[in-house]
C-alpha cells in the first residue's frame, strides 16, 4: 500500500517567488501528494495566482485557506496537522525551489528507518562550505546516509505523522511570526529520533539566502520580508550574510547535537 503525504505551502505576498516555486514543487515531486496552501493575507496578486494554479493542479491542490492577516507559521502549521490524516506531513516554503524527485527521495529515506524524525532538503548555498566540511558529518542511519542535526530549516521537510501526533503542536509565540519550528524539532530530537539532511545532499534553492541568484529580500520583497528579518535581528544584506554564514558553520560543527545533553 502506497503511503499518503500531505504538504503545507504558506504564502505571504512575494508573488515573484511563488510564481517560480509553486509549479515546480508540484511537477518535480516524483510521487503523488496532497497540497494545502495557506495564504497569510497577501495583497500583491498572490491570491488570484493561487486560484489560477488550483485550476491547473486541482488533483494536487486539495485545500486552500485565505486568511485576512499574517498570523505567522505556527498557527497555520498546527491547523494543517490537525486536519491531516496522511502517513507523512511536511512543509515547503514559497521561497524554495525544489529539484526533481525531491519528495520521492525524502519519502524513500523515511521508509527505510523508523528512527528518522524530520528529514529535509539542504537549503544552504555551497558557497558557505569548503571541500570536506560536510562529508565528515555523514552518518548511516539504518542504511540511510544523513547529516544529523537537532533542527533543520523549515523550507522543505517531511516527517511521519505519528511522530507529530506524539509530540503535539508547535508553540505559538505572540509577536514572533516565524518562531516555533526549531523548538518543536528539538523536542523530537530529545525523544530519540534522528533529524537531519539526507546525503548525498538534496540541494534546494532558498531564495532568502543572500547568495541566491533569486534573492529579492532587500529590493522587490523588502516590505514582505521585514517580518522574518525582524525575528532574526537582521537589518541589512551584510547582517543577513553573516547570519547565514553562522548557521552554516553550526551545521558543519554539529553544534545542535549537544542539546541532547542539556
Amino acid at each position: 500500500m502506497s503511503k499518503t503525504i500531505d504538504i503545507l505551502y504558506i504564502t505571504y505576498n512575494r508573488i515573484a517567488y511563488t510564481r517560480k516555486t509553486l509549479p515546480s514543487m508540484i511537477e518535480n515531486a516524483g510521487i503523488d501528494f496532497n497540497l494545502t496552501i495557506f495564504d497569510n493575507g497577501s495583497t500583491d496578486g498572490t491570491v488570484e495566482y493561487i486560484n489560477l494554479m488550483q485550476k491547473k493542479y486541482g488533483a494536487t491542490i486539495r485545500h486552500i485557506f485565505f486568511n485576512h492577516e499574517n498570523i505567522g507559521i505556527a498557527l497555520p502549521t498546527n491547523l494543517f496537522w490537525k486536519k491531516s490524516t496522511a502517513d507523512y506531513v511536511g512543509k515547503v516554503d514559497n521561497d524554495t525551489l525544489l529539484p526533481n524527485d525531491w519528495l520521492k527521495t525524502l519519502v524513500a529515506a523515511q521508509e527505510k528507518s523508523p528512527r528518522i524524525g524530520v528529514i529535509g532538503g539542504f537549503h544552504f548555498n555551497p558557497g558557505y562550505f569548503r571541500d570536506g566540511d560536510l562529508e565528515n558529518r555523514v552518518l548511516d542511519i539504518d542504511g540511510v546516509s544523513m547529516i544529523p542535526d537537532a533542527f533543520i530549516g523549515g523550507c522543505c521537510y517531511i516527517m511521519p505523522r505519528h511522530i507529530q501526533q506524539a509530540h503535539g503542536y508547535m508553540h505559538v509565540t505572540p509577536g514572533k511570526k516565524t518562531y516555533g519550528w526549531t523548538e518543536y524539532q528539538i523536542s523530537i530530537y530529545k525523544s530519540g529520533y534522528v533529524n537531519g539532511y539526507i546525503w548525498p545532499l538534496l540541494y534546494v534553492e532558498h531564495f532568502d539566502d543572500p547568495l541566491s541568484q533569486y534573492n529579492l529580500t532587500f529590493s522587490e520583497h523588502a516590505k514582505s520580508s521585514a517580518v522574518s528579518l525582524s525575528d532574526k535581528g537582521i537589518r541589512d544584506h551584510q547582517d543577513m550574510l553573516r547570519w547565514y554564514a553562522r548557521d552554516a558553520l553550526r551545521v558543519v560543527r554539529g553544534d545542535s547535537l549537544s542539546l541532547n545533553n542539556a
